[in-house]
């Protein structure tokens, strides 16, 4: 579903699709699944309280970014930010904003007390996001390090949104143990998952029917993904 779309439909909507789509997964056989992004919390407690079918599910809750990174779903006109109000994305559940050490930690927190099993932050520029190229990096190794101290204190973990290799390794050298996409990994940065006792959590990025194609420069974005998914 394009993010226009998320952010202008009712909460109620897309709650509905995610129940149907949590019965076509489970009628797939898949019963246990991660979701890495996203209000799915009341999908959680439905489906293990027997009132919809589905799989068991691992939520993550709303996506952490830094301000302009791939989990910042504002518009321009909401800049500059006030506290006292929330955007679209953040009242969905969909991401939220945290800049510094202390922030990212009160994020992580309010995520895991909402039910977050796992922890997801944006390390790296996306195809969907508005504002940032793939390439560039997001997060500084202590912000990376304030959200998996807050995570490992809660016995879980941290998994990043990544491409690229400074990304990756940006995160890595911050305690980041899964790594989600990597479409545009290097041979050095793998090695350096490897030391780090690191997992690949890998997508296959296809241009086909089932792709969601983006237009102008998602587009352009979308298909250089698309290209390591090939040469991977």
């Amino acid at each position: 579903m394009p993010v226009s779309k998320l952010l202008t439909s009712e909460v109620a909507d897309f709650n509905f699709s995610a129940a149907a789509e949590a019965n076509n997964t489970l009628m797939r056989g898949f019963t246990s699944v991660r979701d890495m992004i996203g209000p799915t919390f009341s999908l959680k407690r439905a489906i293990d309280s027997n009132i919809i079918n589905g799989p068991r599910i691992w939520p993550s809750g709303a996506i952490i970014s830094q301000t302009g990174g791939h989990g910042d779903f504002r518009m321009t006109y909401e800049i500059p930010s006030s506290s006292a109000s929330h955007s679209r994305g953040e009242q969905i559940g969909g991401g939220v904003i945290a800049d510094g050490p202390s922030e990212v930690t009160k994020r992580v927190r309010e995520q895991l007390m909402l039910g977050a099993t796992q922890i997801k932050l944006a390390a790296g520029g996306g195809v969907s996001s508005h504002y940032d190229p793939i390439d560039v990096a997001q997060y500084s190794e202590e912000e990376f390090r304030a959200a998996v101290n807050a995570a490992e204190n809660w016995g879980t973990y941290v998994s990043v949104h990544a491409y690229t290799h400074r990304a990756i390794q940006a995160a890595l050298k911050g305690g980041v143990k899964v790594i989600e996409h990597a479409q545009l990994i290097d041979e050095p940065t793998i090695k350096m998952m490897a030391q780090k006792n690191a997992w690949l959590s890998s997508q296959a990025f296809l241009d086909n029917e089932y792709s969601n194609p983006q237009q102008g420069e998602a587009r352009v974005k979308q298909i250089e993904v698309q290209k390591g998914t090939d040469n991977g």
